[in-house]
């Protein structure tokens, strides 16, 4: 997946992160399916955060990416996506498990340089910050904030 530029098209506004993790989901849903890789999304209500709808799927989209390969083909694989909202900053975790557990074996982490590169700089191009990024023998974890949505008025 990587990145794509979004070019002019850049305009930011209220963009709900449950929404946009569901429809990333959906479309990876084949590949995890295929990868063996089961996924489960834990979030509750509306998560409005202020920013470019195409770029937030990117950033989505390469983190199931990533979770993708740190898991493939392993037994009872499973990628946790969990939404909330933490002191009014919306946050998105990603953690990826084997058989309940969260370790992996050395070498299996799926996290490339190439991605760590393009996660951050798509958080950073959403104004957001990524609060974890790591990847490893105990496996693959990310965390990242995002700017909420101010609503008018």
């Amino acid at each position: 997946m990587l990145f794509r530029s979004c070019g002019d098209a850049w305009q930011s506004g209220p963009v709900d992160l449950v929404s946009t993790v569901r429809t990333g989901l959906e479309m990876r849903s084949h590949p995890l399916r295929r990868a063996r890789v089961a996924a489960d999304l834990d979030a509750a209500g509306l998560v409005l955060v202020e920013a470019n709808r195409r770029a937030l799927l990117q950033l989505v989209l390469n983190l199931l990416v990533v979770a993708e390969r740190c898991l493939a083909g392993r037994d009872q694989a499973r990628v946790r996506l969990t939404v909330d909202v933490e002191a009014g900053t919306p946050r998105l975790d990603v953690r990826c498990s084997v058989a309940g557990e969260a370790a992996l074996p050395a070498g299996m982490s799926g996290l490339s340089d190439a991605h760590r590169r393009v996660i951050l700089h798509l958080t950073a191009l959403l104004g957001g910050a990524v609060e974890g990024l790591e990847s490893g023998e105990t496996g693959t974890h990310v965390r990242v904030r995002l700017r909420p949505s101010v609503p008018p008025g």
